[in-house]
């Protein structure tokens, strides 16, 4: 069965509010499947316990991330206005998990629910990433391009912005 990364990159807002971090951009990494990397960032597929523990989607979550995430609770009445959004009905919610709140954005009047197909839901800073790797015995050079993008982008988002960046991550199977 297969394993895959969903990554969102943020950098640390310019106030301590709901929602203070931002997406660097409006979608999602794509990065390929590796199991050393997943195993690294959160003991995915490992049998070696990661460095920092899964931490669960921030409560500071950017809105792109909180949108990719979570699905929208809805009646089964609205759901042409949701086209394009993931969302299950208010009868689907229960069953889903708990329910989640935000404040500002798209809003739905019954909150949201993880989607049940992902698992393992963390964030690390930049910093930690490279730790994380080193603990796995991971370097920069021995990632795939795509993820040396990543920690390039936030590289360059901590030295230009000067504030923190971090990717968000969970997986699906």
């Amino acid at each position: 069965m297969g394993c895959d990364i969903h990554a969102m990159l943020e950098v640390e807002g310019e106030s301590p509010v709901a929602f203070a971090f931002n997406a660097i951009f409006a979608g999602q990494a794509s990065l390929p499947r590796n199991l050393a990397v997943f195993g690294a960032l959160a003991g995915v597929r490992s049998t070696v316990p990661p460095l920092y523990p899964p931490r669960g989607i921030p409560d500071n979550v950017s809105e792109e991330s909180f949108e990719e995430y979570y699905l929208f609770v809805i009646n089964e009445a609205d759901a042409e206005m949701y086209r394009g959004y993931g969302y299950v009905t208010r009868d689907e919610a229960p069953i889903r998990g708990r329910v989640y709140w935000k404040t500002s954005g798209l809003q739905s009047r019954f909150g949201y629910v993880a989607d049940p197909d992902w698992h393992t839901p963390s964030w690390l800073f930049l910093s930690e990433i490279h730790e994380a790797l080193a603990h796995a015995k991971l370097t920069a050079e021995d990632l795939m391009p795509e993820y040396r993008i990543v920690l390039d982008a936030l590289a360059s988002a901590e030295r230009w912005l000067g504030r923190r960046a971090r990717l968000v991550f969970w997986f699906d199977n």
